[in-house]
């Protein structure tokens, strides 16, 4: 949804004005921000298998897991 779009930008944008992210954890980011806008915005969120297949595996879920306990944090959740 559009809603989710727009709540992605918002939390990547915050997040990167507080916290230096190197060019290879920016797709991590992006990813997590958008699992999390996703858990906020859809009814069914996709999984986060679903988000590391868009990235063709670079990450792991404990990849994942982590930047999103980082990313709430200092988006202060």
């Amino acid at each position: 949804q559009q809603e989710t779009l727009f709540l992605t930008k918002n939390f990547i944008d915050r997040y990167l004005s507080q916290t230096p992210v190197g060019r290879n954890n920016l797709q991590l980011v992006g990813i997590t921000c958008m699992l999390i806008a996703s858990k906020y915005e859809e009814m069914h969120a996709p999984s986060i298998v679903d988000f590391i297949q868009m990235t063709e595996n670079s990450y792991t879920r404990d990849d994942v897991i982590n930047c999103e306990i980082e990313v709430l944090s200092v988006l202060e959740f």
